[in-house]
């Protein structure tokens, strides 16, 4: 098991800043995941703490030791990456064994660590078949089990989804969870997928423009964002402009009591999921409308402004219909302007 602390790392290329001023930190044990769209330095980060990339400022530090000065081999941090790359001329157990050779593991300690990993990752029996005759989610079990096997100080997975369909990528995520959790092995994942990163982590840092804007709890992050750029990254809200004097937010809909301690002008921001339709409320319409399954997507204006929202395909209404609304300002976040 390892702590890990990332202290104010930079880092550029062709004098362009990729990272800047990067800080998390990492309990022993705990899933971590970096949130972000491409190019906003994720890759870029886990490359530096595993040691292929210099930072340009900054330490990084496993259980209170920088790391600064010790080589890759030496870290005990294992990058797991989107493409696999398994070693196409060697079987599955020799891939998997293939750092353990490495490492001048005994021979048979080597098979007995292979066949329990095999177990492990379900693939029993699959031992001496080759990369190319293993599904993608096998051949992703199979980089995983390769990257276990030497007992790592720190997994780090690099969008190791990314290349699966739906229903594969669902079944891998819970393995992945439960691996991690058997294992107890620090973790990092890297990933664009807001679900991937609120679904299997402890803490998540959302990265955008090679800085991490806000980091914590799943919940904290979607729930309270402390940003617009934050709450936009979780997809489409809905935004008021108002002001607010003396715990009351006063906006084109009317005034509501917040518990917030802002004064002054603010930008409210809403997630359509918040705003509940009702039998008495405040009078809206429906514009448009989308039906994704168990929910629907409405359109809706409400007193010349247009939100967003969604419902139970229970309540299954048509462009045209009035409807009430109810919103819950105690929830609304609101920044200063």
């Amino acid at each position: 098991m390892c702590s890990i602390e990332i202290k104010n790392i930079s880092k550029s290329f062709d004098e362009k800043k990729v990272l800047n001023n990067v800080s998390f930190s990492l309990k022993e044990g705990e899933f971590m995941s970096l949130l972000g769209p491409s190019g906003c330095g994720k890759s870029t980060t886990l490359k530096v703490i595993a040691g292929i990339l210099t930072p340009d400022e900054g330490d990084i530090v496993f259980n209170g030791e920088s790391m600064l000065k010790v080589p890759i081999e030496k870290r005990g941090a294992i990058i797991v990456f989107q493409d696999y790359l398994l070693f196409p001329h060697m079987t599955v157990k020799e891939n998997i064994e293939f750092g353990l050779k490495m490492s001048k593991v005994n021979k048979k300690i080597r098979e007995e660590k292979v066949k329990g990993i095999l177990e492990l990752i379900q693939l029993n029996g699959y031992e001496n078949m080759y990369p190319r005759e293993l599904s993608g989610g096998q051949k992703q079990r199979v980089a995983i089990a390769r990257a276990v096997a030497v007992e790592p100080r720190l997994l780090l997975l690099d969008e190791p989804f990314s290349n699966l369909d739906i229903r594969l990528k669902d079944s891998m995520r819970e393995f992945v969870s439960n691996i991690q959790k058997k294992l107890n092995i620090s973790t990092i994942l890297v990933t664009h997928d807001k679900e991937e990163a609120l679904m299997m982590s402890h803490n998540v840092g959302v990265m955008l423009d090679g800085s991490i804007k806000q980091y914590g709890v799943p919940y904290e992050l979607y729930e309270r964002p402390t940003s617009k750029e934050v709450a936009d990254y979780f997809g489409e809200k809905n935004y008021l402009n108002g002001e607010v004097k003396g715990g009351i937010f006063k906006n084109s809909l009317g005034e509501f009591k917040i518990s917030s301690t802002l004064e002054g002008k603010v930008l409210g921001m809403i997630s359509p999921e918040k705003i509940k339709i009702v039998e008495q409320g405040l009078k809206a319409k429906i514009i448009a409308k989308k039906y994704a399954g168990d929910r629907i997507y409405y359109n809706i204006i409400c007193q010349d402004i247009e939100f967003k929202c969604m419902a139970s395909y229970v309540d299954n209404y048509s462009v045209g219909d009035e409807i009430d609304i109810f919103i819950n300002f105690e929830e609304v976040m609101l920044y200063e302007k």
